[in-house]
């Protein structure tokens, strides 16, 4: 009974306050990798926009600001509770740090040094401040002295610029960021799962998710319903390899998959790890396909073969789904999906869901096979919407 009533109360809360539920259940969970891995997949099925640490903006736990979730300058590696208490009292104090120059001033350099300004950085709490995150890791030294030229000063009682100016913020002439090439995406998701656990701003997953959610058959974080020892599709980007020496004297390996919901282990024996190992690589995205197996709550799956994600869609798609209602595509419309379709023969079947007010039919136009590339399904979605090209296995 008292399950069932905290059940009731928990499901309303997610039904009604959907963000604040979510802020608490993260902040219960900050030291639960894995489990905040699924949550923030769930704020993203939600809607729930998770935002990075802002040191304008972020408390020690997870927040709701504006209708998203910011999160907890405690998740943060390297950066000690002292250290997130000093942030927030100078910003209680004097209000919102106008840059990193104006942080490095107000806060306590004692209690954030350099590897706690590394780790800020990287993880993006001075993203909202303008400029890119490759310009304040490059400034930080710089920043750093600037602070504490302020500090020394002040300490000392000595008249100067920094004097004349403490009592208007405004008065005080910073310097400006030098310049610095900004990181590419994927180097700036790696640094900040580096220093998160997690990625937050974005996955490098992302950009192949209708492959993942097309053609995966089982998704980490949701193994409900899972049969043991069944033959699974799993997309994932590769967090860890462990090679390990067998009794045959060959090398096999462990290997850390991980996608939007969650992780798991992958076992791949000599003869599979000597045909891929060149696609199993740290940071490398892609399909195993194997042998799947519950290993307590984990999912563990014994590999047989490796496809990079770029090859998935060619490899695995064996039909596509255009939708079509009648009541609102236009005839111009029919007519440059008929020469898209002419411009792009290949060996994948093409069927059409046509619908009209009250009914709904599927037929496969033997004219038309297709050959699905990026260009072609980008074009589709284009003319017919979204959500209307849809690819099969």
């Amino acid at each position: 009974v008292a399950y069932s009533i905290v059940a009731y109360q928990t499901a309303y809360l997610k039904a009604h306050y959907p963000a604040e539920y979510m802020a608490a259940t993260l902040s219960s969970e900050i030291g639960n990798t894995d489990k905040i891995v699924h949550l923030i997949d769930d704020c993203r099925k939600l809607g729930i926009q998770v935002l990075p640490p802002d040191v304008n903006e972020s408390g020690k736990d997870f927040k709701v600001v504006n209708g998203d979730i910011r999160f907890g300058l405690c998740a943060i590696k390297n950066v000690g509770e002292s250290a997130i208490d000093t942030v927030i009292i100078a910003r209680e104090k004097d209000g919102r740090f106008e840059n990193v120059f104006d942080f490095c001033r107000r806060v306590d350099l004692r209690l954030v040094n350099k590897k706690c300004l590394e780790s800020l950085v990287q993880a993006g709490a001075f993203d909202s401040m303008g400029g890119n995150r490759a310009q304040y890791f490059e400034n930080i030294e710089r920043a750093a002295a600037f602070g504490q030229a302020y500090q020394n000063q002040i300490l000392n009682g000595q008249s100067s610029l920094f004097e004349a100016a403490e009592s208007s913020k405004s008065a005080i002439i910073y310097p400006t960021l030098t310049e610095a090439s900004a990181w590419t995406e994927h180097d700036k998701l790696m640094r900040e799962k580096n220093v998160l656990g997690f990625f937050v701003t974005g996955h490098p997953l992302l950009r192949f998710e209708q492959e993942v959610n097309e053609f995966a058959t089982v998704h980490f974080g949701d193994v409900g319903g899972f049969r043991n020892n069944s033959t699974v599709r799993a997309c994932g980007i590769v967090t860890s390899v462990r090679k390990k020496i067998d009794r045959r004297n060959n090398t096999m390996a462990f290997v850390g998959l991980e996608d939007f919901s969650g992780r798991a282990e992958c076992t791949v024996f000599s003869d599979p790890f000597t045909k891929f190992q060149h696609y199993l690589q740290p940071d490398s995205m892609v399909m195993v396909v194997g042998r799947g197996e519950m290993n307590g709550d984990a999912l563990r799956i014994v590999v047989q073969e490796v496809y990079p994600m770029e090859k998935v869609k060619e490899k695995f798609t064996k039909s596509i789904i255009l939708s079509i209602n009648v009541n609102e595509v236009k005839d111009n419309t029919i007519a440059e999906l008929r020469t898209l379709l002419e411009k792009n023969k290949g060996n994948c079947a093409c069927y059409f869901s046509v619908t009209d007010s009250t009914t709904t039919r599927r037929f496969q136009t033997r004219k038309y096979a297709v050959e699905p590339s990026e260009e072609f399904l980008t074009e589709a979605r284009r003319m017919l919407g979204q959500n209307n090209v849809k690819l099969t296995s």
